[in-house]
């Protein structure tokens, strides 16, 4: 007696699609800058960018957008791959970082009254800074005594200098921040900065709670 012999069906898997790019942010970037892309099908592993030569590995998001940070040796030509599968490729810009770095955010704001008087002060760059041009007379804080004493540095990302005084702010009194001879990574200038703050008589180190 001849035993009947099921064949069980593997399910078959439908292809992959390929990832797609629809846009890069920023247009412009340099060597260490942050990259977001946005496009379709960039979800799961061995998200690879290719600039031009240059590859580096992603981090999908989600499904649409991935993040990486732009190698040294980047052109401004993008495509990216995952399992084998090319997208398209995007040029934008006219190069890497023709834009010049600049001043993004600072806080406290410019024109903000009733600032803490042990606030530090926190400026943001589009790129990321070099530490060693990081001074006393490229970023400083100023009140109608001039420079007031501190020390200022860089955040390990290189994107935010701060400031701490070596004493509290004086209240009532107009204070500027200044940012001029700034270098960013590549060596060029930061785009010089100016902006003002008025702090109150309040401490923030004795509030309650």
């Amino acid at each position: 007696m001849n035993a009947a012999v099921r064949l069980i069906p593997f399910p078959v898997r439908p292809p992959q699609p390929g990832p797609r790019l629809r846009r890069v942010l920023p247009r412009a970037a340099a060597p260490g800058d942050n990259l977001f892309l946005e496009g379709d099908h960039l979800g799961g592993p061995d998200l690879r960018v290719e600039f031009g030569a240059t590859v580096t590995w992603a981090v999908p998001l989600d499904d649409r957008t991935a993040f990486c940070i732009v190698p040294e040796g980047a052109g401004p030509a993008v495509t990216v791959s995952r399992l084998g599968l090319r997208s398209n490729t995007l040029v934008f810009g006219s190069g890497w970082g023709d834009d010049p770095t600049r001043v993004v955010r600072v806080d406290p704001a410019d024109g903000l009254s009733c600032v803490f008087r042990d606030t530090p002060v926190l400026v943001r760059l589009s790129r990321p800074g070099n530490e060693s041009s990081v001074s006393e007379s490229t970023f400083r804080i100023e009140d109608t005594a001039g420079a007031v004493p501190g020390h200022a540095r860089l955040s390990p990302d290189g994107h935010v200098v701060i400031w701490r005084g070596h004493r509290l702010l004086e209240p009532g009194v107009e204070h500027a921040v200044v940012l001029d001879g700034l270098l960013d990574q590549r060596g060029r200038p930061v785009t010089p900065h100016r902006s003002r703050f008025v702090p109150c008589t309040l401490v923030r180190a004795e509030l309650p709670g």
